[in-house]
This record gives structure tokens, C-alpha cells and sequence, in this order.
């Protein structure tokens, strides 16, 4: 009977552990995709405020046209002068 018992609860840590490196993974996943949509959107916002700056809008027409904060506008005007 030990042995049956033992074998029993081997079983059952196993269909644990399973289940929880599926949801472990699946976790990871989504995780992984939010923060990929999240990270590609800042970067889609930032191309087009340069091509805005490039162009000559002011920092109140590129603020409400991305939503940035001017502080950031700012920030990435800085960015593309000094590489000039």
C-alpha cells in the first residue's frame, strides 16, 4: 500500500507541476506580448512627433496630436538637434 501511495502522490505533484509551468508560461506570454504592443506604440508615437518636429509643428499641435506631455516633445526635439 506504500508503495501504491507513494507512487500515487509522485503522480500528483507532476499534474501540479504541469499545470503550473503552463500557467507560468502562458503568464509569460501575455505578459511578453503587452509589453511588445506597449514598447512598438511608444515607439510609433515618438517616429511621428519627429516627423512632425520635422516638419515644423509646434509643441502644442504634436501634444494633441500624440497626447505626449511637452516635457517629452521637448525631449525628443533635443534629440534630433543634437544629432544635427
Amino acid at each position: 500500500m506504500s508503495y501504491k501511495q507513494s507512487w500515487k502522490e509522485l503522480n500528483d505533484m507532476f499534474a501540479v507541476l504541469s499545470t503550473a509551468e503552463k500557467k507560468g508560461e502562458r503568464i509569460g506570454i501575455e505578459k511578453g506580448e503587452r509589453i511588445g504592443i506597449e514598447k512598438g506604440e511608444k515607439i510609433g508615437i515618438e517616429k511621428i512627433v519627429i516627423n512632425a518636429i520635422k516638419k515644423g509643428f509646434d509643441n502644442a499641435t504634436i501634444q494633441e496630436l500624440t497626447g505626449l506631455d511637452i516635457a517629452s516633445i521637448e525631449k525628443i526635439r533635443k534629440k534630433i538637434v543634437d544629432k544635427s
